[in-house]
């Protein structure tokens, strides 16, 4: 099956995400992994924290523990992928 450029790009594409101004991020992981969706191959989930919709719409609803504040940056920084 070939793979939509947009389903591909949410492998290679990383969020890291920092709580309360820490220097290391606590979450580091390309999008299709943090979706459930890290084979190139939209699956579709609809669950109690991920929703991954056939319109290609990607819900998270994980709670985040932070006090201060949280910083996320998004970009490409995957070697692997």
């Amino acid at each position: 099956m070939e793979v939509p450029h947009s389903v591909g790009a949410i492998g290679r594409t990383q969020p890291r995400i920092y709580w309360d101004g820490e220097p290391e991020s606590a979450v580091d992981l390309s999008l299709g992994e943090f979706f459930c969706n890290a084979r190139n191959e939209l699956a579709l989930l609809d669950s109690e924290m991920i929703v991954v919709a056939p319109a290609g719409g990607l819900n998270s609803y994980w709670p985040m523990p932070f006090r201060g504040g949280a910083r996320m940056i998004i970009g490409r920084w995957l070697s692997h992928a």
